[in-house]
């Protein structure tokens, strides 16, 4: 969808994204590898706790901090 609108510019939204933010994707990742939606999810609700979004596209996750 963004390669249709150009809605999030990735080289911007990935700017200074805190290492404990990193590892809560990473670790989101594998859940996500295993197909554990539920740990997945949980891990994308800790993120938006930390105030950082977090988007899937073909070119890897975004941050973006809300």
């Amino acid at each position: 969808m963004n390669k249709i609108f150009s809605i999030i510019d990735f080289k911007k939204v990935n700017q200074a994204v805190p290492p404990s933010i990193k590892k809560l994707a990473q670790a989101r990742e594998v859940a996500r590898q295993a197909a554990n939606w539920e740990k997945a999810d949980e891990l994308r609700q800790e993120m938006e706790k930390h105030g950082w979004a977090i988007e899937d596209s073909p070119e890897g996750p975004a941050f973006k901090k809300l």
